[in-house]
Formats: structure tokens, sequence, C-alpha cells
């Protein structure tokens, strides 16, 4: 029975680590100041940490309050600032040769009243030598009703530190793709997975015997 717990342990910590979100302020709930008029929003400029945890790259990015639905908590981001296409990127540690899943929610600022408005919202998300392409068509969206998307990718780490990066690739001045909530988790390997569950089974077997 000792040897049962003991194996039982070592599932519920292997599966509580594998699910642990690896980024930090992934929703961006801790961030600079909203200094506009009336509290809605703050342009940042690379290589600002202001949004904790995040870099800001590229271009600037708009750090939103509550001036529009966010996916995930309060805050959300605007990948296109004053300056257009902007991003925000953070490392973390990772297992060489490890999978990992990305996930994050996706949408697009509303606005269409920019001369070189377009409807799709483009981002990039890119790790580890790998990156993919996703869109958002903000036709019909609203403040109140965003309409975020939610998004899974996944990588292969070829270091021990991985950088993640978010950014636009949308033309637009401002104006941009919108992102929330992101998440990363490590892929548990399907050998380790099963080595653990025949464990346990042996074990109770051998208890009823």
């Amino acid at each position: 029975m000792k040897y049962l717990v003991i194996i039982v342990c070592l599932i519920v910590t292997f599966t509580v680590t594998a699910e642990a979100n690896l980024v930090l302020n992934g929703s961006f709930e801790s961030g600079p100041e909203l200094i506009d008029s009336l509290g809605y929003w703050q342009n940042v400029y690379p290589p600002s940490t202001a949004i904790d945890n995040w870099t800001v790259i590229n271009n600037s990015v708009n750090y939103k309050g509550p001036y529009w639905e966010a996916s995930d908590g309060i805050y959300s981001l605007d990948l296109n600032g004053e300056e257009g296409p902007g991003g925000v990127e953070q490392a973390f540690a990772t297992v060489i040769g490890a999978e990992y899943s990305v996930t994050f929610d996706m949408a697009g600022n509303p606005s269409t009243h920019v001369d070189n408005y377009t409807s799709i919202k483009w981002m990039t998300v890119a790790a580890a030598g790998d990156s993919a392409d996703f869109w958002f068509d903000i036709t019909g969206k609203t403040n109140a009703a965003m309409g975020y998307e939610g998004h899974t990718w996944s990588f292969t780490a070829t270091g021990t530190l991985t950088t993640l990066q978010f950014y636009s690739t949308d033309p637009t001045d401002r104006w941009g793709p919108v992102l929330d909530n992101v998440v990363v988790v490590a892929i548990p390997e399907p050998v380790t997975t099963a080595l653990l569950g025949a464990s346990v089974l042996a074990l109770l077997l051998k208890k009823r015997r």
C-alpha cells in the first residue's frame, strides 16, 4: 500500500508540473499605470519591461485597460502602438527536446476610422526557431463584444531557456491584433505517462494477489 501511495503522489506531482503555466503575467494584469485622460490605455515602447515579465519588441504596443473587453481579467494588448506593428516577448526555462503547448486568445482592435484600416488583423507567434501566423476578422466586432478566439500552437525546445514572442504583422499605424490570456505548458511524454500508469496497475494487481 505504501508503494501505491508513492506512485500516486508521483503521478499527481507530474501532472501538476506538466500543467503549470510557464509564462508569468500571461493575462497582462500587472503593468504600467494607464495615463490617458480616461485611464484606458498606455503606449509602451521597446525595450520597456513596464508590462511585468514581458519585454516590448519592434515598435510600441498599446497596453489596454477597461477601454474594451479583455478575454481574461481587465487588461490586454493591442500589438500595434503609436508607431506601427510591435510585439512582446518573455523567456522561460525549458528542457531540450521537450514539447510545449502555447495557448492564447486573439482579437483585433475594432476601430475602422483610420486611413489604412484593414479588417483582417495578423500576428506571429515564435519560439525555438519556429513560428506560425494567426489572423482575426474584426467585422461586426465592438469594444464590448471583441469576439476573442482561442488558439493553440506548439514548439520543441532547443535550449534550456526559450524566448516566446508575439508580434504584429499588421501594417496599420495603430489598431492592430489584440492578445490576451497566454498560457504555456509542457506536454507530457506519452511513454512516461504510460509507464506511470503501468506501475500503478502492477501494484494494484500485486495487492489483490
